[in-house]
């Protein structure tokens, strides 16, 4: 396959949290200098120059930020902005269908052996992720509408200074 056809946001769309790499093709090509997104760049500079990525599902690694609302926009403009510099890829808007409010509220409320407090924490803390990555797609897409000078407010906004999870 042409490499274009290869170079889509399912190529590119892993988290390189439990990736391995070898050496002699980190020493060929290194991680770009980035705020966020080092690893969507790597791949797509990986795939142009022939090489493959292979994903294993047997190695599956948990990896998780407790996240406040504000760290979740900052992170889903991240995701959306390198995804669209590196790839063109627009992120479709997000589910807001009843069945998933849902699924949250089952798995929330039901699917688990949580305390009512722990419960309620979780439910409203699901809910307020929703809410910052609608509230992300908004405002990219606004960016997007824009131009250029758009995306670089948005840029400049959101993205330029790293987002960091609570501790």
């Amino acid at each position: 396959f042409p490499v274009t056809i290869l170079l889509h946001r399912g190529m590119c769309g892993w988290d390189n949290v439990a990736a391995m790499y070898r050496r002699s093709v980190m020493e060929e090509i290194p991680f770009r200098d980035r705020v966020f997104g080092e690893d969507l760049a790597w791949c797509v500079d990986a795939l142009r120059s022939g090489m493959a990525i292979v994903y294993q599902p047997s190695a599956r690694v948990c990896h998780y930020h407790l996240a406040d609302p504000a760290f979740t926009l900052r992170r889903a403009l991240s995701s959306m902005f390198v995804r669209y510099r590196a790839l063109g890829y627009v992120h479709p808007a997000p589910d807001g269908s009843l069945r998933i409010l849902l699924r949250i509220f089952r798995l929330c409320l039901f699917g688990n052996d949580l305390s009512l407090g722990r419960k309620i924490y979780w439910l409203r803390y699901n809910l307020l992720r929703r809410k910052s990555i609608r509230q992300a797609h908004m405002l990219f897409d606004e960016a997007l509408r824009a131009g250029e000078a758009g995306l670089n407010e948005l840029y400049r906004t959101y993205i330029e200074n790293p987002h960091r999870p609570l501790k």
